[in-house]
Formats: structure tokens, C-alpha cells, sequence
């Protein structure tokens, strides 16, 4: 009976243990995935919150999380969106801007406003919004996805 007992627990804290990872990786992927932004497996989880829609046509949702990253990840992180195409360009909503995005087959486009790197989805994208934000001083990424 002890031996059971014992499996059962080693199994809960085998699928707790596979459960956590897989709710990072699957925010590691959202961010590269969304903006072709590669952030490390290794940043603490300040906020995860998913929010349904009763009633909407397709199950819409919106899943916010805001994470913590190292002064290491931050500046490789920075190297990344300051090296990107179109980064800090105008932001005037031009056509011009969306047809360069769709013609480089981008997701979108970094600004740097102040000490925080913001990004500027393509418009092609309506069915699934993602806002993102990077604070340099604070370490700090914000996501918001809207999936309609």
C-alpha cells in the first residue's frame, strides 16, 4: 500500500512538474510566434491570467501574462527588436508601413517609447491581436492577446 501511495505522489508531482513547463513554453512560443521575438526558458511569472467570453461565436478569449527576465535576457532581447526590420519607424498607421510588413512576411514592428519597446501588430492579423510591451528598466514583458 505504502509503495502505491509513494507512485501516486512521484506521478501528481511528474504532471505538476510537466503542466508548469509546458505553460512557459507555450509563452515562449506565443511571443516568438506573434513577433519574432526569442526570449530564454528562464523568467518568472508575474502575472497569468485568461479571461472567456460567454456566449461569443468561437471561444473568444483574452490571455494576458506579464513576465520577469534577467539583465542578461533583457539586452538580448533589445539586440533583437533594435536589430529587426522597421524598427522605431514612424508610427502614422501608412499604408506604407503594413504593405513593407506583408512584403518581408513580418508580424509587426518594435517602437521604442521612452525605456519601453512597444509592438505594433500587422493589420492582417485581426483574428488574433497581440499587444506586446518590454520595459528595459524594469525587465518586465507584458502580453496581451485577444483571439476573436
Amino acid at each position: 500500500m505504502i509503495k502505491i501511495v509513494k507512485w501516486v505522489v512521484i506521478v501528481l508531482i511528474l504532471f505538476k512538474v510537466t503542466f508548469y513547463l509546458l505553460g512557459r513554453l507555450d509563452m515562449k512560443n506565443t511571443i516568438k510566434r506573434n513577433s519574432g521575438i526569442e526570449i530564454s526558458y528562464f523568467f518568472k511569472v508575474m502575472e497569468n491570467k485568461t479571461f472567456h467570453y460567454p456566449g461569443a461565436f468561437d471561444s473568444d478569449y483574452t490571455w494576458v501574462f506579464k513576465l520577469k527576465v534577467s539583465e542578461k535576457d533583457i539586452k538580448k532581447i533589445s539586440e533583437q527588436i533594435e536589430n529587426s526590420k522597421f524598427y522605431n519607424a514612424k508610427d502614422d498607421y501608412s499604408n506604407s508601413i503594413y504593405d513593407s510588413l506583408t512584403t518581408y512576411n513580418l508580424k509587426g514592428y518594435w517602437v521604442l517609447d521612452k525605456n519601453v519597446y512597444e509592438f505594433y501588430q500587422a493589420v492582417e492579423q485581426w483574428k488574433e491581436i497581440t499587444t506586446i510591451q518590454i520595459d528595459r528598466l524594469e525587465r518586465t514583458i507584458e502580453v496581451n492577446l485577444t483571439h476573436l
